[in-house]
C-alpha cells in the first residue's frame, strides 16, 4: 500500500553535502589518464583517496560506478560507489531536474552488486588486465586477496552521487524528488543511505 507522501519522497537535507571545486573544470566527466585531475573524476579520487585502500576507475560501458572506492576492515569490507556527473556547458550549478535523472538512475542499477562481492572483485581484475591504468590506488593482489575474502565476510556497500551541476543552496523538491527515488530504492532493498556531493 502506498500514501501520497510515500510517492513523492524528498532526499533528506543531510545527505546533501557540497565540495568547493575551485578551478576544477567541472563541465568535464571523465579522467582521460589517471594523473588527470581537472574533471569531476579526477578530483573526487583527489578529495577520497586517503580514505580508502585500493580505488578503481570503472569508468565506461557496463561500470560498476566512475570510482569504486574499497577499504578493508578486521572484520568487514567497506565498497563505496561515486557515480560522478559533469555540469552541462554553458551552465552554471542550478537547480535543473534533467542533471538528476541520469545519475539517479546509475546509481540505483549499481545496486546489483550487492552481496556479489567475489563477482564485484573478478569484474575489478578482468577490467584491469585490459587498462591497468584504471587502478589508482592499490595493487591487484590486493584486489584478489579481497575477492577471495569477500566470501567469508560481510561487504557494506555505500552509494554517493557527485554532480557538481546542483547548488545546495539553489536546489528544488523537485530535484531533491528524483534523487528521493534513489535514496527510497536504496533504503528498501539494502538499507543503506545515498549521499550527494554538490557545489555550494
Amino acid at each position: 500500500y502506498y500514501t501520497n507522501a510515500s510517492l513523492n519522497v524528498i532526499l533528506p537535507r543531510h545527505l546533501l553535502s557540497s565540495w568547493d571545486w575551485g578551478t576544477t573544470n567541472i563541465h568535464k566527466e571523465s579522467m582521460t589518464h589517471a594523473t588527470d585531475f581537472d574533471s569531476v573524476q579526477g578530483f573526487t579520487y583527489q578529495k577520497i583517496a586517503e580514505d580508502y585502500d585500493i580505488i578503481f576507475n570503472d569508468d565506461g560501458a557496463g561500470e560498476v560506478a566512475d570510482l569504486v572506492a574499497v577499504r578493508h576492515t578486521a572484520d568487514h569490507i567497506v565498497v563505496d560507489l561515486y557515480h560522478c556527473k559533469y555540469c552541462s556547458s554553458g551552465h552554471q550549478p542550478g537547480a535543473r531536474v534533467n542533471d538528476a535523472y541520469v545519475v539517479a538512475g546509475q546509481a540505483s542499477r549499481s545496486a546489483k552488486w550487492l552481496h556479489k562481492g567475489p563477482e564485484l572483485f573478478q569484474r575489478l581484475l578482468n577490467r584491469y588486465s585490459n587498462d591497468q591504468e584504471r587502478l589508482l590506488k592499490g595493487t591487484p593482489q590486493k584486489i584478489d586477496f579481497l575477492r577471495l575474502k569477500s566470501r567469508d565476510v560481510e561487504m557494506r556497500m555505500g552509494f554517493f552521487i557527485v554532480q557538481p551541476a546542483f547548488s545546495v543552496h539553489e536546489v528544488t523538491d523537485s530535484v531533491m524528488t528524483v534523487l528521493g527515488t534513489s535514496y527510497m530504492y536504496l533504503r528498501d532493498i539494502a538499507d543503506v543511505d545515498i549521499r550527494v556531493i554538490a557545489s555550494p
